[in-house]
């Protein structure tokens, strides 16, 4: 009973007190009480942002609110090109550690926190009350600017509500461009599968598509118009997600089978339930993107591309520009296909293909390893968009890279083209 009058007590001080941190931080170092102090930080840190900037002075806050206790936690910054290791100060009896610093001359920070639960227990974390990352060497780090005009990649954890099927909950990335915070621009947009994996990073898994730096590139050599682009990060069943509505098609099934195919057609179409009416509902209120097909296009690789194909086929009315990089399905004579039976442009071409040409389409493949397989699909489509009136150059982009492969180095070599088709400056 005197734990939660402690608590109701503490709360209510909270609303009434609180009016700065600083406040606030000398003021908890006066609880002894280990519950009340937590709760009284929860309660804090729901109603503000961190790392808290004033002026030059930047106050980087780390709470633990679940789970065991830390025995101590540290910051690594990086700054003016370097790391450093900063140990954080146990604010009283609470669970929240503190550090306090100052920009100087640097116009940003980097930082990630270490928490230390025992000598042989120590984890990297980021900050949970900062959603601007960066990627820094193997660490995805978050990040603090003083500088308006910096880009920025921002991160949501979004679980989908669609009803169709269920799916599991994932995490958006999405890249706002230099000066987006000190302009009212609106800006195009792109949405990308296999969200996490489309950044400038070592940390990434594959290396990355880097498809923030081409783009500043491309903007600073005048090539393109700035863009946000919405990287939505795929899900342990990536395949059904994202090609289950082409499970088995065409061919004779048993009924074991029947159910299969059935549950994974909804799966890929709840992802694209997800994806049109709960994704870009999200952005479009959250953010300036010029609305609009001719503003709006998705795009992925490999089963990603045959995704990215499948929405915009299904809505060209929110999509007029798609892009399919290293798209296509495993031969069903081979080992691949046993595990993933997806035929994914057959289904495409013989039953979504638009009847005219009514997207911009980039289509690419590499002719090694995996796409050794897939450079026939994309042929087939090829042909077949050719043969509804798609016309290369105008609304059709088609290339095919020599002797590279199934992989991020490629897909972020071809970026430029795409990204100058969707998006290049009328001249």
């Amino acid at each position: 009973m005197k734990t939660k009058l402690t608590i109701l007590f503490l709360v209510v001080w909270m609303n009434h007190i609180f009016a700065n941190v600083d406040e606030f931080i000398r003021n908890l170092s006066n609880i002894q009480d280990r519950i009340g102090a937590n709760t009284l930080v929860s309660n804090f840190l729901s109603n503000i942002s961190l790392p808290i900037v004033k002026g030059d002075d930047i106050t980087f806050l780390y709470f633990q609110s679940r789970g065991k206790s830390p025995e101590g936690v540290e910051i690594i910054l990086f700054l003016d090109g370097k790391f450093s290791t900063n140990t954080m100060s146990r604010v009283g009896a609470s669970d929240l550690f503190m550090f306090k610093t100052n920009f100087g001359s640097i116009k940003s920070f980097e930082y990630v926190f270490r928490v230390i639960f025992s000598e042989t227990s120590r984890r990297i974390f980021n900050d949970p009350y900062n959603r601007v990352i960066s990627f820094r060497r193997d660490l995805v780090m978050n990040k603090v600017s003083k500088d308006t005009n910096d880009s920025m990649i921002i991160t949501y954890d979004i679980e989908p509500k669609t009803q169709i099927s269920k799916l599991e909950k994932r995490k958006l990335w999405i890249y706002l461009p230099p000066n987006y915070h000190s302009s009212k621009q609106s800006y195009p947009v792109l949405y990308m599968q296999d969200g996490q994996n489309v950044w400038d990073g070592n940390s990434l898994p594959f290396g990355g598509w880097k498809v923030n730096t081409i783009i500043e590139k491309l903007v600073n050599e005048g090539k393109i118009e700035p863009v946000i682009v919405v990287g939505i990060a795929n899900s342990g069943e990536r395949p059904k997600e994202y090609v289950g509505f082409s499970t088995l098609y065409g061919m004779q099934v048993s009924e074991t089978q029947k159910q299969l195919v059935i549950e994974n057609q909804n799966k890929s179409l709840a992802y694209m339930d997800f994806v049109v009416n709960e994704v870009m509902p999200f952005v479009e209120t959250n953010f300036r993107v010029k609305k609009g097909r001719d503003n709006t296009a998705v795009a992925g690789s490999s089963f990603g591309a045959g995704v990215s194909l499948y929405i915009a086929f299904n809505h060209p009315d929110k999509f007029g520009l798609v892009g399919s990089l290293s798209g296509g399905h495993y031969p069903t004579n081979s080992p691949q296909f046993q595990q993933k039976p997806y035929k994914v442009f057959d289904y495409l071409i013989e039953q979504k293909l638009p009847q005219k040409p009514n997207l911009k389409i980039f289509l690419s493949c590499g002719t090694t390893d995996i796409d050794a397989m897939f450079v026939k699909e994309t042929e087939k489509m090829h042909n077949a968009l050719v043969s509804r009136g798609w016309k290369e150059k105008e609304n059709l982009y088609y290339l095919i890279s020599t002797n590279k492969g199934h992989n991020e180095a490629t897909w972020a070599e071809q970026l430029p083209e795409m990204l100058t088709f969707f998006f290049g400056k009328k001249r």
